[in-house]
C-alpha cells in the first residue's frame, strides 16, 4: 500500500476492525508525509462474516471513490 500510494495510486484497503484500520492508515499517511506524492490511501470496514456489512460495501465504496474506477484488485 505504501509504495502503491507513494507511485501516485489511491488505494483504497478493507479492514474488518475499524480500530486497525485507521492504525494502518496512519502507518500508509506517516510513511507519505514529506514526500512529492499525488497518490493516497483510504480504508472501507468490510466484514465477510455480517451479511448487512457486505450489501452496504458497495455504497460506502462509492462514497470514498466517486465515480473514479477500480483498475486493479489486490488480494492478501
Amino acid at each position: 500500500m505504501k509504495r502503491l500510494s507513494e507511485a501516485g495510486a489511491n488505494v483504497i484497503f478493507t479492514t474488518r476492525d475499524q480500530g486497525k484500520g485507521e492504525l494502518a492508515l496512519d502507518e500508509v499517511n506517516r510513511y507519505l508525509s514529506g514526500k512529492d506524492t499525488v497518490g493516497k490511501a483510504s480504508y472501507v470496514s468490510l466484514d465477510l462474516c455480517d451479511l448487512d456489512n457486505v450489501k452496504s460495501f458497495r455504497s460506502r465504496l462509492d462514497g470514498k471513490i466517486g465515480d473514479a474506477k477500480i483498475d486493479v484488485l489486490m488480494n492478501k
